[in-house]
């Protein structure tokens, strides 16, 4: 059995028993019928677009290997949700792909100068890919299951309401330089709108300045505060915490010297609970100047009245917290109340162990 690429010169006889296919560059039209024995698959640089793939393409069980790459596709194509043996499919300068949309599973998926990707999801949580591949994708904004960024307007208003973000109008008019996974590689960080980002059932937001919103109870110059939760009222119980860090510090914007995401620890010392989150997206300070971020968490049951706890931020040497603070967020029944009662944003759901980015375990 040949395992070696083939050209489009060998006979249709001889085609049955390959395993290894490179068609790179070579027109979608002048292609052979495909033999179900592929295992790789090569059509860079074809001229793909999203109607233009044979039905066969679907009909290749042992597939595992497809690459796509530099082709003017706009979305993903339909075949490719039936190919179950896919172990790595790949998308590399598809400059008009917008969407990812219900990728099967894989287990490396690879997105690299997708210059109009705005979003990633899978057919379930379990076809999270083991290794994605993804930078210089300045649009992307969604992976399912990972992250969503969205401009500060589109947040539900009940939780801005949650974080006293009620001066929408101001807040739209200011930009911050934000980095993402994908910036994160190229080190090309831009200033834009205030995003708000939804990861692992924490919600968080970067402001530039030190003007903190709300009302926090305990504040500390410095990067750690503690404090003693106190006794509910009658019909409240704890719904998680607000928390805020302002911190500054320089960074020159190139590859070489990136900033490491801000890192907050959340530990309940009386259940010997702890609780450690880093942002895949945050804002970056540039000459000194300040960036406050602000985050909700939904710990649940984490939080009990009398239970001790602390919250410490840690960043890199070359960046320093000037100030953190946290309050306590309340229930009643089906409703928030931090100063007054705001209903639950439906897309939170509870901190626990199987969320990326945040692990919780027992302190010895």
């Amino acid at each position: 059995m040949p395992k070696h690429p083939i050209s489009l010169t060998m006979q249709m006889g001889e085609m049955g028993s390959v395993i290894v296919f490179k068609a790179d560059e070579i027109p979608i039209g002048q292609l052979p019928t495909l033999p179900y024995t592929l295992v790789v698959l090569s059509l860079v640089n074809c001229n793909l677009s999203d109607d233009s793939f044979p039905r066969e393409f679907g009909n290749i069980p042992s597939l595992q290997k497809l690459d796509l790459s530099h082709n003017p596709i706009c979305s993903v194509p339909d075949f490719i949700r039936g190919l179950t043996g896919l172990d790595q499919l790949a998308f590399g300068h598809c400059t008009r792909l917008k969407l990812l949309v219900r990728i099967p599973r894989v287990n490396m998926l690879v997105a690299i100068h997708c210059d109009s990707l705005e979003k990633v999801t899978f057919q379930s949580i379990s076809c999270i890919p083991g290794r994605f591949i993804n930078c210089y994708n300045s649009k992307l904004v969604e992976i399912e299951y990972w992250y969503k960024l969205e401009p500060i307007g589109r947040v539900d208003a009940e939780m801005r309401s949650v974080l006293g973000l009620c001066n929408l109008e101001s807040m739209e008019a200011i930009g911050i330089r934000m980095y993402t996974p994908d910036l994160l590689s190229s080190g090309a960080g831009e200033i834009g709108p205030i995003q708000g980002l939804h990861e692992s059932g924490i919600y968080s937001t970067f402001l530039p300045g030190h003007e903190v919103p709300g009302q926090f109870s305990d504040r500390s110059e410095g990067s750690s505060v503690s404090f003693t939760v106190p006794p509910l009222l009658p019909n409240l119980r704890i719904r998680g915490l607000n928390i805020f860090t302002v911190y500054t510090g320089y960074f020159n914007g190139y590859s070489y010297s990136l900033p490491n995401p801000p890192l907050l620890r959340v530990c309940n010392k009386t259940k010997g609970l702890k609780w450690i989150y880093a942002p895949s997206c945050h804002g970056v300070p540039y000459d000194e100047n300040q960036v406050m971020w602000l985050s909700h968490w939904k710990l649940g049951s984490g939080l009990e009245s009398g239970d001790e706890v602390s919250v410490s931020v840690f960043m890199k040497p070359s960046f320093r917290v000037k100030e953190c603070g946290i309050q306590l967020v309340y229930e009643q029944e089906d409703e928030m109340s931090t100063q007054h009662n705001t209903i639950v944003p439906s897309y939170l759901s509870a901190i626990g162990r199987d969320r990326q980015n945040l692990f919780q375990e027992h302190t010895t």
